[in-house]
Formats: structure tokens, sequence, C-alpha cells
């Protein structure tokens, strides 16, 4: 994970079998730096085998 995504971890992954998604839980403390976080996840735990690779934005709260 990379951008403001860098400092959190998987908390668990898996398949939903009626269709191509993926269920991805995060965990850890959200910083925002660059108002985007990029998540990548390796072919080899995926069927394909091609990596997968999403960009998301960021927003801060309205505090």
């Amino acid at each position: 994970m990379d951008g403001d995504f860098a400092d959190l971890s998987i908390a668990s992954m898996g398949n939903v079998p009626e269709g191509n998604i993926i269920d991805l839980k995060l965990y850890g403390i959200l910083i925002r730096k660059t108002g985007k976080g990029t998540i990548t996840i390796k072919g080899e735990a995926l069927k394909k085998g091609s990596d997968l690779s999403i960009t998301i934005p960021v927003q801060g709260s309205k505090e």
C-alpha cells in the first residue's frame, strides 16, 4: 500500500463468490498526506496471476 494507505495493514482479504469482487479489510491509522491511497494485490494471490492495483481518493474530515 502506498500514499495515504502506507501506514495501514490488511486485516483480511477474500473473494466474493458471486462476481469479480475482492473484499479487503484494512486497519490502522489513516494519515492524509497526498489525498490518495494505492492498494496493489500481487498476482500470486489472484486467480489470473496478474497484479491488481487501484488508487482511491482520500478526503479529509470536515471538523
